[in-house]
C-alpha cells in the first residue's frame, strides 16, 4: 500500500471517531448565586447575573456537555465556564423548546400517527404515515397518497412516538469539549439573563405629634422568566450600571401550527397561521419569553430578618440574609430598612422656570437629613416612598413620592402634596432684549412673593430653574444657594407673614 492510501485508509478510519461525541448532561445545580441589575433607565429592562455550581462525569475524547435548566432568557454571548479540564471549541444555546409547533417542525420527514375517531360509531382507527409539510398546514403521506390533516372530515389527530433530537422541555446550553482522560468535575456555570428587576419600596409613617416618622424599606425582586432558582444566594446591586443595548437575550418566535383543511380556512388565518394546535399526546410547554407575558403569578413577603449592605466599588451590594428561592413568574420583597424616630423638617418648596409670570404651587416636603444623629445614616436606593399620616389612631396616606440614589449626609426630600397655606406669586416688573458683547440676550426683573397663611412658621425654599441656552442669574436682592446648579433661596416666614424676593435673569434670545 502507497503512502497516498495508506492516508486516506487512516482518515476514513479515523473520521467517525472524531464525529461521534458523547452526549453528557451535567448535574443539577448543587449551588446557585442570582445577583440581579436594575435597569439603569428606570424602567423593567434588568438583568441578573446567574451563576450555578455542577458536577460533571466527562469521557476521555470529545464529547457534548448540556447544561440543561438554565434561565430561558440566557444571553448566550455572556456565558462563561470555569473548571473544564480543557478548552471548549463550540457551544449553543437551545432555546427552539418542546411546543406543538417546534414538534412538527422538526418531525417533517419522520414517521408519525394518523388517529381517527367515528363519531358515529366510536371506532379509531390508525394509520401510520410520513409527515411531509409542517407548520403552516400540516400534510403526511400514507399508502393512500398526501392527505391534509383535518380533511377526512373526522376527528382526528397525529400522534408522535419520539420527540426529535435536540428538543428539549428545558432550556439548554451546550458545550463541545475535547476531554484529555475521563474524570468528574466541579464546573461553575456563570452568564447574564434577561427578564429581572428590582426596586426598592419605600413607607414613612409620620408620628401624631408631625415631628418625626418612622421609615422602612422592602426590596422588591421580579424574575419574570420561567426559570425557577431554588436555594438561591440573592444579592441586588444599587446604582446606574454601564450596559449595552446588544446585550439581551434572543428573539424567540414563537411557531404556530395551522390544522384547518386547505384551503377552507379563513384567508387571515392562512396567512398568518394562527390556529389551534393539534392534540399532541407530549406535554408542551409555553416557550421562552412567552411565559413572561403572563404576568407574575405570586407575591412573597419577608420581613423576619433584613438584607446586609455591603460596597462593590462605587455600588451599593444587598444580600438576603438566607438562601431563598427565586421562583419563575415571582415577586419577592426583602426588608432591608428600619429606621424609627427619624427627624425631618417641615419644607415649602416652590419652583419656578423661564421668565413667565404667575401663581406657583409651593409642594409641603418632608426633608430628612441622611445621618445617624437624625435617626437615619443608611443609603438609600432609589425607589417610591409612600407617607402616611397618623390621625386619631388611624394611618392615612399622605402622598407618593420618589427616592433618587442617595448616599450617607445628603438630605432626601419627599414632596407629598401642594399647600395652601403658604401662596407664592410671581410678577415681571420689567423684560426685554439688549445686547451684551455683541449678542441679543433677553433678561427679567422678576419679584416673587411669598405669603405664610398658617398658624405655625414656614420655612420656604424658592427655586429659579434656568432651561433657556446662556441663562445666566444676574442680580439679587438675598444671597442663594446653589442645587444642582440652580439658584436656591431660603425665606423664613412667621405665623400671617409675606416675604419678596427680587433677581434679574437673562437667557439668549430666540
Amino acid at each position: 500500500m502507497n503512502r497516498a492510501a495508506a492516508a486516506l485508509s487512516a482518515v476514513m478510519l479515523t473520521a467517525p471517531l472524531h464525529a461521534a461525541a458523547a452526549d453528557v448532561v451535567a448535574g443539577a445545580p448543587s449551588r446557585l448565586g442570582v445577583v440581579i441589575y436594575r435597569d439603569p433607565n428606570g424602567g423593567d429592562q434588568g438583568v441578573a447575573m446567574i451563576v450555578e455550581t455542577r458536577e460533571v462525569d466527562l469521557p476521555a475524547g470529545a464529547s457534548t456537555l448540556r447544561f440543561e435548566g438554565v434561565a430561558d432568557t440566557l444571553i448566550p454571548q455572556t456565558a462563561a465556564v470555569q473548571g473544564l479540564p480543557a478548552p471548549v471549541d463550540e457551544r449553543n444555546f437551545d432555546y427552539d423548546l418542546l411546543s406543538p409547533g417546534a414538534l412538527v417542525a422538526r418531525s417533517v420527514g419522520e414517521q408519525v400517527r394518523v388517529v381517527r375517531t367515528n363519531p358515529g360509531t366510536g371506532r379509531v382507527s390508525e394509520e401510520v404515515g410520513v409527515l411531509r409539510s409542517a407548520p403552516q398546514g400540516l400534510l403526511f403521506e400514507t399508502g393512500a397518497g398526501i392527505e391534509a390533516l383535518k380533511c377526512s372530515g373526522l376527528p382526528e389527530r397525529l400522534v408522535f412516538d419520539r420527540r426529535p433530537p435536540g428538543l428539549s422541555d428545558r432550556p439548554t446550553l451546550s458545550l463541545r469539549i475535547v476531554a484529555p482522560t475521563a474524570g468528574r468535575h466541579r464546573v461553575v456555570l456563570s452568564y447574564l439573563a434577561a427578564g429581572f428587576d428590582w426596586k426598592a419600596n419605600y413607607v414613612a409613617q409620620v408620628s401624631e405629634d408631625g415631628r418625626t416618622l418612622d421609615l422602612s424599606g422592602w426590596l422588591t425582586l421580579t424574575n419574570k422568566t420561567a426559570t425557577s432558582f431554588p436555594e438561591a444566594k440573592t444579592e441586588v446591586v444599587a446604582g446606574r450600571l454601564a450596559r449595552s443595548d446588544e446585550t439581551r437575550a434572543p428573539d424567540v418566535e414563537l411557531r404556530t401550527v395551522a390544522t384547518d383543511c386547505w384551503p377552507t380556512a379563513p384567508w387571515w388565518r392562512r396567512m398568518t397561521g394562527y390556529a389551534a394546535p393539534p392534540a399532541l399526546n407530549i406535554p408542551a410547554p409555553a416557550p421562552p419569553m412567552a411565559m413572561m407575558e403572563r404576568g407574575l403569578e405570586e407575591i412573597v413577603l419577608t420581613a423576619s430578618r433584613k438584607a446586609a449592605q455591603t460596597e462593590l466599588g462605587d455600588y451599593k451590594l444587598y444580600t438576603v440574609p438566607d438562601r431563598s428561592t427565586v421562583a419563575a413568574n415571582q415577586t419577592k420583597q426583602v426588608a432591608f430598612l428600619d429606621k424609627e424616630g427619624v427627624a425631618f423638617e417641615r419644607i415649602y418648596k416652590v419652583g419656578h422656570a423661564g421668565f413667565d409670570a404667575g401663581e406657583l404651587t409651593p409642594a409641603l416636603t418632608l426633608r430628612l437629613r441622611n445621618t445617624e444623629a437624625q435617626g437615619l445614616g443608611s443609603a438609600l436606593p432609589a425607589g417610591l416612598a409612600t407617607v402616611m399620616q397618623t390621625t386619631a389612631g388611624r394611618p392615612m396616606l399622605v402622598g407618593e413620592y420618589r427616592v433618587e440614589d442617595t448616599a450617607v449626609g445628603l438630605p432626601v426630600d419627599l414632596a407629598i402634596a401642594g399647600d395652601r397655606g403658604v401662596t407664592a406669586v410671581m410678577e415681571s416688573l420689567r423684560e426685554g432684549e439688549r445686547t451684551v458683547a455683541g449678542k441679543a440676550r433677553r433678561f427679567a426683573n422678576l419679584k416673587v412673593t411669598v405669603t405664610n397663611t398658617r398658624s405655625q412658621p414656614a420655612q420656604v425654599e424658592y427655586r429659579q430653574s434656568g432651561y433657556d441656552e446662556g441663562f445666566k442669574l444676574v442680580s439679587e436682592d438675598r444671597r442663594h444657594a446653589l442645587r444642582e446648579n440652580d439658584p436656591v433661596w431660603t425665606l423664613d416666614l412667621a405665623p400671617g407673614q409675606a416675604a419678596s424676593l427680587r433677581y434679574e435673569i437673562e437667557a439668549d434670545a430666540d
